[in-house]
């Protein structure tokens, strides 16, 4: 469940929450991230970056 919902652009925190871990550590245990998730997280930092760059 940890994994599918970080997978799914939740927020790590959020899943601590859901999970009911006082430790962010212990929820990053069980969360592993596809490399699906790594390169959309790639991108929309990188949209994020030339859309501020662009306004300079």
């Amino acid at each position: 469940m940890a994994t599918q919902l970080l997978n799914a652009d939740a927020m790590l925190v959020s899943v601590q929450e859901l999970l009911g871990h006082n430790n962010i550590v212990s929820t990053q245990r069980y969360c592993k991230v596809s490399n699906e998730k790594v390169r959309r997280d790639y991108f929309k930092a990188m949209e994020l970056v030339m859309k501020r760059n662009a306004a300079f």
